[in-house]
């Protein structure tokens, strides 16, 4: 088997940051053994990457480096960037010449690139700058007929163990943003009702603490707080609500994905919403999800229970079709 040299830097204290590095990391374990960057990240973000006894971390880049270009000397060797969307600048620019180099020395003896489910923001940059971008990129270009699924679509628990008993409505607001307005608490409180279930207020990142904090005063109900800065602990804790919520409401695309991976239909219904989970969704058959973020929550349609079973068949479909084409073997 050969080895697979991977970065996977992230953030402490949101736990999309490790979420989505989990599936990425899951599909390619099945492909050699791991060798991760993790660089200054936390023993609490690198907790939720779900690392094994097998796989090899190491937070200096230069020890990670130095290790890559031997393995690359001496066989089959995979270099793998970052998923998600990467840092375009300067410093990360001589980043990705390294990784360049370092692919390049790998594939006479058998190596390869991986960069899969990757987004550049090349809006701003200095073409030159992007060069090295788009050096990495065309190493590990391969054909793929549309855009990958998020990685985080590999996770969660299989479609036939689904729990069947879902008294929750679960909700996670950014707290970056514009609280919701009466409308919208008006909206979702009707909603909740109309179907029977409670609400449950979730918390993703600590920065959402104070908006998650007023949204529970606000709507009553369940409430899971971040008590613990440990990724794994945290995802587990709100796993173990979404696998018993009917449908939950979000502009956290992450919170969506997670939602759906354990049966809870999502919705991306938030006036402060800024066309990021629309696009995630569409691309994989959940158009729903999308349809009014960023719109006034006086448009916002009654989530009825033809609806929500309506959604609930398709989303089903959905997430098992993403996890065949993320490599899941269920």
């Amino acid at each position: 088997m050969s080895t697979v040299y991977v970065c996977a830097p992230g953030r402490t204290g949101n736990i999309a940051s490790s979420i989505a590095r989990r599936g990425y990391l899951d599909y390619l374990r099945e492909r050699g053994h791991l060798v991760v960057w993790t660089g200054t990240s936390s023993p609490d973000y690198v907790a939720g990457l779900g690392l094994d006894a097998n796989d090899v971390r190491t937070g200096s880049f230069r020890v990670w480096l130095g290790r890559a270009f031997v393995s690359a000397l001496r066989g089959p060797t995979r270099i793998a960037v970052d998923t998600g969307r990467v840092e375009v600048g300067a410093r990360h620019s001589m980043h990705m010449w390294m990784l360049a180099a370092l692919m390049i020395v790998a594939f006479p003896r058998g190596g390869r690139g991986i960069w899969r489910g990757r987004g550049v923001d090349a809006s701003s940059a200095n073409p030159l700058v992007l060069l090295p971008y788009r050096l990495v990129a065309a190493l590990c270009r391969r054909r793929h007929p549309r855009p990958l699924p998020d990685w985080a679509f590999r996770l969660g628990t299989p479609v036939d163990r689904w729990e069947t008993d879902r008294p929750f409505a679960a909700v996670v607001l950014r707290g970056d943003r514009p609280r919701p307005s009466d409308t919208w608490m008006e909206w979702f409180a009707a909603t909740t009702s109309a179907l029977g279930l409670e609400p449950a207020v979730l918390v993703h990142s600590s920065a959402d603490y104070l908006t998650s904090q007023h949204l529970s005063r606000a709507l009553g109900g369940q409430y899971r707080a971040w008590f613990v800065e440990n990724h794994a602990d945290q995802e587990q804790t709100v796993r173990d609500v979404y696998a018993r919520s009917a449908l939950v409401v979000s502009d956290r695309v992450h919170a969506l994905v997670a939602g759906a991976t354990e049966g809870a239909v999502p919705f991306g219904w938030v006036e402060s919403s800024s066309d990021t989970v629309g696009p995630v969704f569409d691309a994989v058959g959940m158009p729903w999800v999308g349809r009014w973020e960023g719109d006034a929550a006086e448009r916002f349609p009654t989530i009825d229970a033809d609806l929500l079973e309506e959604c609930r068949a398709t989303m089903t479909e959905s997430v098992e079709r993403c996890r065949r084409v993320l490599g899941r073997r269920q």
